[in-house]
């Protein structure tokens, strides 16, 4: 007889501060400092784990603040079996939900921090005299600067969050190794191998990621959508509809990526893009999940 699983999310709060004793318990008191800052979520997916009878697998996500994301991601992802285990000991057996992954990511509400770097670019007159302020940091630049940073939130956003449907999509067809099973053209493939070698290369780089998907460029993302249009098929009206956001939207990375001015009509173009893209994939997940 299967288990009557609950399917219930323990409290995430105390789920991290249990773990953050754990972790120091079990001699890693390095890694249970550097999450104690950090944020937690636990996310069921709609796959099965394979593991436990009807147990559904679970990603455990923590959301370090950006300073310690920056410099000690790296720390955290090499002990990463070892935090999964520890994860799986705290998690309530009557859940049944099974955690096979986990995830790091910087926190959002660092947001704040650039808000406040913006406002204090209101003090700009107490260091510079209205003269030199005239000539080298005029008032326009200050308003492009805060349209740009609105652009690239957007950017950000949806790019990474192309970057992680595919992901999941790639997985569900073709298993967790899935990548090489991808048709992938030779400049993508020519690309992927500079990158990798270049973070080989040079160890201040920072890893991009898990899967070789997070050394692709966002236009890269629209290539591989339509080189694999049988897995992404029934997520979308049509090829050209998302292929043709995604490349709108990667011209107007680019621009941004060159500290270049995006005008409002290209704001637009974003903002829209962006809420189509999100709504399309979230309705159609929906759909299949049920």
């Amino acid at each position: 007889m299967a288990p009557d699983w609950t399917y219930k999310i323990p409290n995430e709060d105390m789920y991290l501060k249990a773990l953050l004793i754990l972790l120091k318990r079990k001699g890693l008191e390095d890694i249970s400092n550097l999450l104690k800052d950090s944020t937690c979520k636990i996310i069921q997916s709609s796959n099965f784990s394979r593991v436990r009878w009807n147990a559904y697998a679970t990603t455990v996500y923590f959301y370090l603040p950006l300073d310690k994301w920056d410099l000690r991601h790296n720390d955290i992802m090499f002990h990463k079996d070892e935090i999964i285990s520890i994860c799986n000991e705290l998690m309530p057996k009557e859940a049944g939900l099974d955690v096979l992954n986990i995830e790091i990511s910087p926190s959002l509400e660092d947001i704040k921090i650039q808000e406040s770097l913006l406002d204090s670019l209101s003090k700009v007159d107490d260091i510079l005299s209205s003269d030199i302020k005239a000539q080298i940091l005029p008032e326009d630049i200050i308003e492009k600067g805060k349209q740009m940073s609105e652009a690239y939130i957007y950017l950000y956003v949806v790019e990474n969050t192309i970057r992680l449907f595919i992901d999941s999509v790639a997985k569900n067809y073709y298993g967790n190794v899935y990548f090489n099973k991808l048709k992938l053209n030779r400049e993508i493939k020519s690309n992927l191998g500079i990158r990798k070698e270049d973070e080989r290369k040079n160890q201040w780089l920072r890893v991009r990621g898990d899967s070789d998907i997070f050394y692709l460029d966002f236009d890269d993302l629209g290539s591989i959508i339509r080189n694999n249009w049988q897995i992404f098929q029934d997520f979308f009206p049509s090829q050209e509809w998302i292929v043709t956001k995604i490349d709108e939207l990667s011209k107007c990375r680019n621009l941004v990526a060159h500290n270049s001015i995006i005008d409002k009509d290209e704001r637009d173009l974003v903002r829209v893009n962006f809420t189509q893209i999100l709504k399309q994939i979230g309705t159609t997940l929906n759909k299949n999940k049920k």
